[in-house]
């Protein structure tokens, strides 16, 4: 599950980010990446934003809080989220 949960945000964080990248966006600070794509996308299409957002949450949760109960049916939702995210790119625009 908590491997699931990584690759389901970085899946979806990697395509944002090169779409945003192909429309003219930069990120430079390396230590807010994460937080500077988020901020991005969201600017432009808050639904989209607001479904990385939350994949990061679990992403965070399922590296660092080992107390933090994970199950198959998280995994599978956030493989969801993580799959309708590639799937609606083209809604960021510049």
């Amino acid at each position: 599950s908590r491997t699931a949960i990584g690759r389901a945000y970085y899946a979806a964080f990697l395509m944002v980010k090169r779409k945003l990248e192909q429309l003219g966006s930069s990120f430079t600070d390396v230590h807010r990446l994460h937080e500077e794509v988020i901020k991005s996308v969201t600017e432009r299409n808050s639904n989209l934003g607001n479904k990385l957002e939350t994949l990061r949450s679990y992403r965070v949760n399922a590296d660092y809080e080992m107390n933090t109960r994970l199950n198959e049916e998280i995994g599978r939702r956030c493989v969801m989220i993580s799959r309708n995210v590639i799937h609606s790119l083209n809604l960021i625009h510049s």
